[in-house]
């Protein structure tokens, strides 16, 4: 799991995820 958060960190930095998308996936991820 904490792969997949480093790698939607990775995305936001590249400027390929918004903030609020980072978040959504990341409440995504918690709840799974």
């Amino acid at each position: 799991m904490v792969r997949e958060l480093e790698k939607l960190k990775d995305m936001v930095d590249e400027g390929i995820l918004s903030q609020e998308e980072f978040e959504i996936g990341k409440k995504k991820l918690l709840n799974s």
